[in-house]
């Protein structure tokens, strides 16, 4: 039992990165992707690229997350962003100051149009995570898909699993993220009023 205990905490501390995105909405709706990292140590700067099918979706904007210049100011190149060839290049940023930030946070917000149906991968690629002695940081990937589908009105805001039904299955979902700040990244998105 103990070390099945142990396992179980190993894998929890694991350095990861993640592109949180609605993974169901209409087309020609907007929606907002995270790229987030997870129990990451000493991090002092990113470099990334990342993909997506144009024919499905269209970047509009891409801007710093909040987690290297929550401490210290840092440099930020404003990204490349083809919708030609659906690729965003150029994504760097570095922290201006001594050592790194740890924890979970917000690298890069996108917000994206859904402009046709069908369904897209969002892949990180090249990337790079250096530490403050400008050594490379060990994290798993996770990419994402995104459906788009035609807009339907079927479902209310408040059936979150769009099953047809209100009840329980849905309650539950707006139970875990009950007072918590909530952006339409979530999938699915818990907040029935969609105030944030």
């Amino acid at each position: 039992i103990l070390v099945a205990v142990g396992i179980k905490i190993d894998n929890v501390n694991i350095s990861s990165i993640k592109i949180y995105v609605d993974e169901t909405i209409s087309k020609n709706e907007l929606l907002d992707a995270e790229i987030r990292v997870m129990n990451i140590k000493d991090l002092a700067g990113f470099q990334m690229e990342i993909a997506y099918d144009p024919t499905i979706l269209e970047v509009i904007s891409i801007e710093e997350g909040d987690f290297l210049n929550k401490e210290s100011k840092t440099y930020w190149i404003t990204p490349n962003i083809d919708n030609k060839s659906g690729l965003i290049t150029s994504i760097v940023c570095a922290k201006l100051s001594k050592g790194g930030s740890n924890g979970n946070g917000t690298l890069v917000n996108i917000k994206i149009k859904a402009k046709n149906v069908g369904t897209s991968y969002l892949k990180i690629q090249n990337l790079k995570l250096p530490d403050s002695k400008g050594k490379a940081i060990t994290v798993s990937i996770s990419d994402a898909e995104v459906l788009v589908k035609e807009k339907s009105d079927n479902y209310p805001k408040w059936d979150i699993n769009h099953d047809g039904k209100t009840d329980i299955l849905d309650f539950v979902l707006i139970g875990q993220y009950f007072g918590e700040r909530i952006s339409s990244a979530y999938s699915p998105n818990p907040d029935v009023n969609r105030d944030g």
